[in-house]
This record gives structure tokens, sequence and C-alpha cells, in this order.
């Protein structure tokens, strides 16, 4: 069906009704989304948009894989490496990210208060804007510093956690598969806190490690503060 953010005349696709633990009295925060950045963000909504992560990365990662192949064994261990360290870096990236870019960066802040309102909605950062800040931020300037087969390497393993990180948010809001989603359980209730427009905090969605870190870590017992909240509403 579809939702509507009232007088803002944002649209978006939804697969469901949102949980009641999961609604949003109105942007988060605050924040809102102007009527003049209205369409744009209507125009990258969808259920393509909204996918076009998983299979783009993933015939991505598939690609540098099969580029490492080619090369010789000492090249391979390299790129292997690269990847690793691609892959461990990432949650700290997922946590900037999320902190800096979704929460400030114009247009893409947008889409993600628009997510706040709507979780459930088919609402994602457009894969063009990833592309952009993967490539911009961490493939050029590695492969300008080390070489084009360390950068394929860390690209790699980077695109796997945002790949990662994309399952994850997206077993959160909607519940499938049943399985991983109870696994993620804990993950859940930590997500959940940060939807909340009572709070500010829980950047990290795979982790908590950088919350911690940086003093961004909502505690638990503030979730029932933020669920007698909600009611008295």
């Amino acid at each position: 069906m579809n939702l509507s953010d009232g007088p803002l005349g944002l649209h978006v696709v939804a697969a469901s009704a949102p949980d009641a633990g999961e609604r949003a009295p109105g942007v988060h925060h605050g924040s809102v989304v102007s009527a003049g950045k209205a369409w744009q963000t209507a125009l990258l909504n969808g259920k393509v948009g909204y996918y076009a992560d998983f299979i783009t990365y993933g015939m991505l990662v598939v690609a540098f894989v099969g580029f490492a192949l080619r090369e010789s064994r000492h090249d391979q261990l390299i790129w292997l490496a690269a990847a690793i360290a691609g892959a461990g870096s990432w949650t700290l990236v997922e946590y900037l990210l999320h902190r800096f870019v979704f929460h400030r960066m114009p247009l893409i802040a947008d889409l993600h208060h628009a997510h706040h309102a709507a979780p459930r909605a088919y609402v994602g950062t457009p894969t063009w804007a990833s592309l952009l800040i993967l490539a911009g931020v961490f493939f050029v300037p590695i492969w300008r510093v080390f070489s084009l087969n360390i950068a394929f390497g860390a690209i790699s393993g980077l695109i796997t956690g945002w790949l990662w990180y994309g399952i994850v948010h997206h077993v959160i809001h909607h519940r499938r598969p049943r399985r991983l989603a109870t696994v993620l359980k804990v993950a859940s209730h930590r997500h959940f806190l940060h939807h909340s427009p009572y709070v500010s905090g829980n950047f990290g969605v795979t982790t908590a490690l950088w919350d911690r870190v940086f003093r961004t870590h909502i505690p638990t017992w503030a979730r029932a503060v933020n669920v007698v909240a909600q009611r008295a509403e």
C-alpha cells in the first residue's frame, strides 16, 4: 500500500504496516523532508531501488574475485589480505556513514528520514550514491597509494560488509527470514532505539562496538522509557 507523510506529499511503497514498536510519530528527531525535495525522494523509492544494492554489489564482489583469480598466487594473497582488512574495517565505516552521511548529507538524509518515518517501506540509499562514496572515499585513494590489486581487495571486503549490513537491516525491519530474525533479536532491540524520536544514538546496525567507543550507545533501560513515551501520546 502507499503511505503518505501528510502535508509533505511524500509517498513510499510499503511492504506492510509497521509493527507497533517500529512506528515513528513523524520524521526522526524532528527532521523534515522539505516539500521541494519530496519529488526527489519519491523518485528514488521502490522495490527496484531497494534491492539494487544486493544485486549490484553481489555482482561486483563476484567480478572482483574473478579478477583476483587471474593473478599470480602472490597477488592473490595480497588481494585476500586487503579484502580481510576491508571487511574488518567495515563496522567503523558503517558507523561513520550512518551517523554523518545518512543523517546529515542532503538528499541522502532526506531518504533516511523517510525511512525513519516508515521503517518497513522500500526506502534506501540509492546505489549510485553509495557507489560514488565507496569509489571516491576508498577505492581511488587506495589505488593511488598502493595498487589496483590492493584496491580491488579492500573494496571487495568493504562491499561484503555493506551487503551484510543491508541484510541485517532488512531482516530487522521485515522479520524475514524468521530464523535469522530470531538470531538478530539483540540487534533489533538496539536498532529499535535508534528509530526512537526521543533519544539519539545506536548508529551501528551490525554491532554496538563503535557506539560504545564514541559514547552514542543508548542504554537498554531507555527502551522502557521510549515505549512509555510513545503510549502517552
